[in-house]
């Protein structure tokens, strides 16, 4: 059962910065390795390796990494045994600060989510509807504080990020790029879409940038006739 919590839909990507441990394996050999032995199908090595990394970044403080060794492990720990596995039991990783807890809640939502959505034997209609629930408070906490995002710039999380073609209009920041995240993964109506772009470029059009107001203005007109033709 296929998980993908930080999802490829939103150019989450494997782009790793080259950054060495103490026994000389950086962080793109590491990576490398969990690429093969997923290829292999061997998830239990796959959650050792990406245990190391996790053990690695923690040690050298660095969240991009830390978050998607995170990410690797509760989605192979997922897949092996999708049962009993439950996100609520599975240790937060560390995180700081603004930025860092919009990021780790983006990633927590689309756990959730990708739980709801799961076909488990043991899962009535009411615990997906509580994982779901969930999802959507981490998705909205994870974009409560648009003035920190929008000055957060996202060029520090190469390992966790890919930037669009578009990024540099919003001058590299993190607020277009968790916008982003939400709307391709929180399976929003039309209309919630549309009320959330509307949000975000409310947001640029008092503090900037015009590109990124533009922009998200023209998107949010797009949902906004897309909901109206549907209804």
């Amino acid at each position: 059962m296929k998980r993908n919590f930080f999802i490829a839909t939103l150019t989450i990507i494997m782009n790793i910065m080259n950054i060495f441990s103490s026994d000389g394996q950086s962080y793109n050999e590491l990576w490398n390795n969990v690429s093969d032995l997923k290829q292999k199908d061997t998830p239990r090595k796959v959650i050792d390796e990406a245990q190391k990394i996790y053990d690695k970044a923690q040690k050298e403080k660095n969240f991009p990494h830390l978050a998607k060794a995170w990410i690797t492990i509760v989605e192979t720990k997922c897949d092996l045994d999708p049962d009993s596995f439950r996100i609520a039991n599975f240790p937060p990783f560390p995180h700081k600060g603004l930025v860092e807890d919009a990021v780790y809640n983006a990633v927590r939502g689309s756990a959730y989510l990708a739980m709801a959505d799961s076909h488990i034997s043991d899962f009535d209609e009411e615990t997906q509807s509580e994982y779901s629930a969930k999802a959507r408070e981490l998705f909205t906490l994870s974009l409560k504080d648009k003035a920190a995002l929008a000055k957060a710039s996202a060029l520090g999380y190469e390992p966790l990020i890919q930037e669009g073609e578009d990024s540099r209009l919003y001058q590299h920041d993190m607020l277009s790029l968790l916008t982003r995240f939400v709307l391709q993964n929180a399976q929003m109506k039309e209309s919630e879409e549309a009320h959330l772009l509307g949000e975000v470029a409310a947001y640029y059009k008092l503090n900037g940038p015009r590109d990124a107001y533009a922009l998200t203005l023209l998107e949010y007109l797009y949902k906004q006739r897309q909901h109206e033709d549907y209804n």
